[in-house]
């Protein structure tokens, strides 16, 4: 079980490296893609960290089209997000439901107009060349990451709620249907070579 954590702070944060101790949730880890078994271990380590455990004792479940899940230790009340995209991965864990996603921005990229909300596509349409892309692949991955936290994954509408930005990191989500709000929003960018990814995630305000 989780000591001395506040899920009131719903600031994610982005961090580069395995914490050498307990690490303040939510957070967000973000690494070099490589293979599935790899990223698996590092979450692995990130939330033994977490915990104050051994990763020996610590068994996370995957199952196509679902969350991670912490399996063992039981009552661990971590929530769990993975996705990688190209060279770059991010792995969140949090006190509260959180998603995360990856997307590479780019320009020769075609547009899902269907898949958005028209706030988004006006706000799209009025950008060209490489600030379009990134601001598709902020928008696609906030919206990725959202319907991760809420456990639904793309078996719902993307264009059903609409992803506005406050400013270059915060976003907000505005959802006529939802069940709980929305404690934090936020994007960061990774370069590897030429590619820029947007790498984003989501936390929901737990009841």
């Amino acid at each position: 079980m989780l000591a001395s954590q506040s899920v009131a702070d719903a600031a994610v944060r982005f961090i580069d490296a395995l914490p050498a101790r307990e690490q303040a949730l939510p957070s967000a880890l973000i690494i070099a893609a490589g293979s599935v078994e790899e990223r698996r271990a590092t979450l692995r380590q990130l939330v033994a960290r977490v915990l104050g455990r051994d990763p020996g004792q610590v068994e996370i479940e995957h199952a196509p089209e679902r969350p991670p899940v912490v399996a063992s230790p039981p009552g661990s009340g971590l929530h769990l997000s993975s996705a990688s995209r190209g060279a770059v991965a991010v792995l969140g864990v949090s006190a509260a439901p959180i998603g995360v996603d990856v997307e590479a921005a780019d320009e020769a990229g075609e547009i899902p107009w269907n898949a958005l909300h028209r706030d988004e596509a006006a706000m799209l349409r009025a950008l060209h060349g490489q600030p379009q892309a990134m601001a598709l692949a902020r928008l696609w991955s906030l919206k990725e990451s959202y319907l991760k936290a809420l456990g639904l994954g793309l078996g719902r509408e993307p264009a059903s709620f609409a992803v506005r930005f406050r400013d270059g990191e915060l976003a907000q989500i505005d959802d006529p249907v939802a069940q709980v709000p929305v404690g934090d929003a936020r994007t960061t960018w990774r370069s590897v070579g030429k590619v820029r990814s947007a790498v984003s995630a989501v936390v929901l305000v737990p009841r």
